[in-house]
């Protein structure tokens, strides 16, 4: 494309982008607007930092520095940043801007060398291009009996773990192949590996194992669903008086409760200033919590499907970029308030979601009783979903009235399947990979390692602690004469090292942030703990570059001091990446912990074994982990409710 007609493009592009100018932001954390974001690019466009081969995978607000924020006052002028990552593809270089969209101007372009950003639209047809035109992969498809090529697809798939190390320029993506739709359609055996900086295909396998393709069918479509059963019966939530919530821009009050939020391109939903309200006192909990990470590696030994292993965020383009973060009507309860969000596009338009936040009550069972005196307990739960590749994802934040926050995930969508031979299309042996779920088709094991950052802090960012808590029956003895006894025991973890943790199940093993200089009523420390739900171990063998890659996973607790640029566990650039950035390199240092700024990042682990249940659309899975008051008040906060 020539200067001219793409200055006539980029001229185009704004006269469509163009948003009307928004109100100035209240706060230094109010959402990113359409109007910022068409600014920002305007102003790198001037400055020189757009071209006709650059694409965006990232633009969002830069967060002030912490201090800022909370030394904010209402009124006060808020400066407004926005950080742009981008990559032009011709030239293999990626930069990191920053832009002043008040001052319109570029306060900092750094190129970071040796890094890729996520996948880009363009891999894609590029891909399917190169490889349809490879003479082996033709002759493959002819020794299939294929000649139909054009209802054969090539899907492409970033390798991270497994990319030919000493290839120059963009990522190294593998390819799968398919016959007809869904991934049922697999043709096995059949591998290429495409450089996509020389466009040419490194690497071709081709073992010839190809089973006969499972019955024509064999996948998920919504419009070959079974009859539905008869309706359920009417239930509807009605709130008279209106919603118990107060919402301001993006801050909601809730009973005690009071919050901000926002949703990000690469992390999704986030919340900010996390407080509690105390016999009239505002009392902080929580800075900031966020989803950090999402690793999908699958567990197959070979045959095609080894590689399948991806940073959902950040190599495989994060939650809200392309405008895959949305809710249907259907996710959120029929009183929910929905709210919008602005991410964009891979050229740097904004995409306005109208649907990408809800917020709702719902009832939580029995909040407490005894006798004859019984309480029922109210949730406030502020959720989001996203879609990337097969699977769908949900995130939800619950407050509870007794001063508990809970993170839920849900995991739904589609699994991994491929064909398998006819005779052994209904054995399950005794050692598998993969579990049959359809006549001639099978989904392979695989985990989700999810790591979230909770920058806690409790009654106040300083002087924060992390305690472990283990429980434990002492020997028969003095400690324990007459056998049923058991006993906890704290352990203050002082250093960064220190607080490489693992969940341990026969110690009920917990961790708590406490604020050393803060006491309760009853003179102990105010704390807030962290309860894990169900999680796993990361099974990639040590010493393999996947578990470097994703070394986050390798302890279920990290524990770091504040710092405004460590937000994602494996680094700002994963893709292709050699797992040399993040928490091991950051808590390599052993930095103190005590009497500090703490952030905990916790690291959750989901592992599917695939049921014949999960087909050919997944049920939804649960998992995740719960915040809870330890001391930080001197007795039951929900005593008061009616």
């Amino acid at each position: 494309m020539s200067t001219n007609s793409y200055a006539a493009w980029f001229a185009a592009w704004l006269a469509v982008a163009s948003a009307p100018a928004a109100l100035p932001a209240q706060h230094p954390l109010d959402p990113l607007t359409s109007a910022e974001s068409v600014t920002a690019m305007e102003v790198l466009q001037a400055a020189g930092g757009v071209g006709p081969d650059v694409f965006v995978t990232e633009l969002a607000l830069r967060e002030p520095p912490k201090e800022r924020v909370l030394a904010f006052q209402p009124g006060a002028p808020v400066t407004r940043e926005v950080r742009v990552v981008s990559y032009d593809y011709g030239a293999n270089r990626t930069f990191v801007s920053v832009v002043d969209v008040g001052g319109r101007r570029v306060v900092s372009r750094t190129e970071v060398p040796g890094v890729q950003p996520a996948a880009l639209p363009r891999d894609d047809s590029l891909v399917k291009q190169i490889v349809r035109a490879d003479r082996r992969w033709q002759e493959a498809l002819r020794k299939r009996g294929i000649t139909d090529p054009d209802n054969v697809d090539v899907n492409p798939y970033p390798i991270g773990s497994f990319t030919r190390t000493g290839e120059p320029g963009r990522q190294v993506v593998a390819t799968s192949t398919y016959r007809g739709r869904g991934t049922s359609g697999l043709l096995r055996g059949l591998t290429a590996y495409v450089n996509l900086s020389t466009r040419k295909v490194i690497d071709f396998e081709d073992t010839g194992t190809n089973p006969p393709l499972p019955r024509q069918g064999a996948y998920y479509q919504p419009d070959s669903l079974p009859p539905p059963r008869p309706p359920l019966a009417a239930l509807t939530v009605t709130q008279a008086s209106g919603a118990g919530y107060s919402v301001k821009g993006n801050e909601v009050e809730w009973q005690n409760w009071r919050f901000r939020f926002a949703v990000r391109p690469r992390e999704g939903l986030v919340l900010y200033t996390v407080g509690y309200r105390d016999q009239g006192r505002l009392r902080s909990v929580a800075y900031r919590l966020a989803l950090s990470e999402l690793y999908v590696p699958y567990g197959d030994r070979g045959d095609g499907r080894f590689f399948l292993n991806a940073f959902d965020l950040g190599e495989a383009g994060g939650v809200g970029t392309y405008g895959s973060l949305a809710l249907s009507d259907a996710d959120c309860p029929a009183h929910a308030a929905f709210f919008p969000a602005v991410v964009h596009d891979y050229r740097g338009k904004p995409v306005d979601l109208p649907k990408a936040v809800c917020l709702y009550e719902r009832d939580g069972g029995v909040l407490w009783r005894h006798g004859a005196q019984v309480r029922r307990d109210r949730q406030l739960v502020i959720a989001s979903t996203t879609r990337i590749d097969n699977y769908d994802y949900g995130f939800e934040w619950i407050f509870r009235l007794d001063g508990s926050i809970e993170l839920q995930v849900i995991l739904t969508g589609l699994m991994n399947t491929r064909a398998i031979p006819a005779d052994t299309g209904r054995v399950r042996v005794a050692r598998h990979y993969a579990t049959v779920v359809e006549d001639r088709l099978e989904a392979m094991n695989h985990q989700h390692l999810f790591n979230f950052r909770l920058d806690l802090d409790v009654d106040g960012a300083t002087p924060n602690s992390v305690v472990e808590m283990n429980t434990e029956a002492p020997e028969p003895g003095p400690l324990n004469p007459l056998g049923n006894a058991h006993l906890t025991s704290e352990t203050l973890l002082k250093g960064e090292l220190d607080a490489r943790r693992q969940l341990n199940f026969a110690t009920h093993r917990t961790w708590k942030v406490i604020n050393g200089s803060a006491k309760n009523a009853l003179g102990q420390p105010t704390a807030y703990m962290l309860i894990p739900g169900e999680n796993a171990p990361f099974y990639a063998l040590p010493r393999t570059r996947m578990r470097k890659r994703a070394a986050f996973a390798e302890t279920h607790l990290w524990a770091t001091p504040y710092a405004a640029d460590q937000i994602y566990a494996a680094g700002d650039f994963v893709s292709q990446g050699s797992g040399d950035s993040g928490l091991p390199q950051w808590t390599g240092e052993g930095r103190s912990i005590e009497n500090a700024d703490v952030v905990l990042w916790y690291s959750l682990g989901v592992t599917h074994i695939p049921r014949p249940e999960d087909w050919p659309v997944m049920p939804v899975k649960r998992a995740g982990f719960q915040l809870v008051p330890v001391g930080f008040f001197a007795k039951n906060p929900a005593l008061d409710v009616r």
